[in-house]
């Protein structure tokens, strides 16, 4: 018997069910992939967030690591904002927030990179036997790294840097059923195009929002809005 066409969209693609961004980008995202949102207002954390809450409302497990706001912020920051109470989920073990290293760290102040990369690769092993497990279960998951500009900004010209990113990137892409989303500012967006499969350009022109998508999708600038706490893409531009 065929599948339907809802079922192998969903077994290849891990939709975001933004309003007109899934059709940009090609019906979703591979799972495999890894995107970036590149922005530098509010509205790439608010896509970010919104990407997040449709995933754990449609059964996907979110680990969600942090470079700016600690989960304290970050919970306040989706109640308030989005009305959105993380409490269940991570009861339920299906949103997992990590501070694998505060920018308040001495580490961090220092600019000690040797340190820092020894912590995130330390943090990185962990994960991989948590995901395991996960994958064994065939759960579908969603990699959030929120701030890696933070990151570029430190350390992104050591080499060991690219090496535990392209080690992570390489891991993540042999996981059947997961998506890695980060976030970062405009101007690392060369960076981030050269490590990520496509990115999501978010810029304001002559005072009207845009946003495009980069590497995969033949869309070029389309406006778009914010209401409610959720961006929504003019379709009718599409």
């Amino acid at each position: 018997m065929k599948k339907n066409s809802e079922t192998v969209n969903q077994s290849r693609f891990f939709e975001t069910r933004v309003k007109g961004l899934d059709r940009m980008i090609g019906h979703g995202v591979r799972w495999g992939s890894s995107v970036t949102i590149v922005g530098d207002g509010l509205e790439k954390e608010t896509l970010c967030h919104q990407i997040v809450i449709n995933a754990l409302n449609n059964g996907l497990i979110v680990y969600y690591v942090c470079f700016k706001e600690v989960p304290e912020q970050l919970r306040f920051i989706l109640k308030d904002e989005m009305n959105f109470d993380t409490t269940r989920y991570e009861r339920s073990g299906r949103l997992i927030f990590y501070t694998p290293i505060e920018i308040s760290s001495a580490a961090w102040k220092m600019r000690d990179t040797s340190e820092i990369i020894r912590i995130l690769s330390k943090f990185l092993s962990k994960l991989m036997v948590e995901v395991t497990i996960k994958v064994a279960q065939r759960r579908k998951l969603l990699f959030i790294v929120d701030n890696v500009s933070a990151l570029y900004d430190l350390i992104g010209e050591d080499p060991r840097w690219k090496d535990f990113t392209t080690t992570g990137m390489t891991w993540v892409k042999r996981i059947m059923g997961a998506v890695t989303l980060q976030v970062a500012d405009l101007e690392d967006l060369e960076v981030a195009e050269s490590l990520s499969d496509f990115c999501i350009v978010l810029k304001n022109i002559d005072g009207i929002p845009y946003l495009k998508v980069t590497k995969s999708s033949t869309f070029g600038w389309t406006p778009y809005r914010i209401t409610h706490g959720e961006l929504e893409i003019a379709e009718d531009f599409l």
